[in-house]
């Protein structure tokens, strides 16, 4: 178990050449994300939460660094891969709870005005707009299998129903026309 002094110098190593889109040092905002979290979990994969996605470190790294398994999946879980769709990678962020967890601390920082008062106002509103949903769609509870299931199925008989309905409609118009022809 690598204590989290260690990976804090080790991703202050791997961001060393880096800065942000306000040309402060990378590793701060791993460091802020880190600060916000509440157990030393948490903590571990706030500050090497970037590395897969912005360095040249990989998972097998984190397995050479000594890395607690838990941690390291985590970690998987909330860094993107290439030519990922978004909506994917949210749905793996939110399947691993510690993921979950700091994705959330992440997008809160990210959301923060001091993070975007150099960006143009058309990037500024895209990028809000994309943390706003991702932090609503993580922040949503998760339908438990079976909901989902009664779910789909009350909808698949609520159409059912309403075709149903409409023929009879239908049927009782067409006997009244055959009727008044009739007559």
């Amino acid at each position: 178990m690598i204590p989290l002094e260690h990976l804090i110098g080790w991703a202050c190593a791997m961001h060393i050449a880096q800065t942000d889109k306000q040309g402060l040092p990378g590793v701060f905002h791993p460091l802020r994300v880190m600060l916000d979290c509440n157990n030393i979990k948490e903590q571990k994969v706030a500050i090497i939460h970037d590395t897969i996605e912005d360095t040249q470190a990989t998972i097998s790294d984190l397995h050479t660094l000594g890395i607690d398994q838990e941690i390291i999946d985590a970690v998987d879980a909330i860094s993107k891969r290439e030519n990922e769709e978004y909506t994917d990678y949210l749905r793996r962020v939110k399947a691993n709870d510690l993921a979950k967890t700091v994705k959330i601390v992440d997008l809160r920082d990210n959301l923060a005005p001091n993070r975007q008062y150099r960006l143009d106002p058309d990037k500024q509103q895209r990028l809000k707009l994309k943390y706003r949903l991702a932090l609503e769609f993580l922040l949503a509870p998760t339908p438990k299998p079976e909901e989902t299931i009664t779910s789909e199925i009350h909808h698949i008989a609520n159409k059912a129903y309403v075709a149903a309905r409409d023929m009879v409609t239908k049927a009782k118009e067409f006997l009244q026309w055959i009727v008044k022809d009739v007559d």
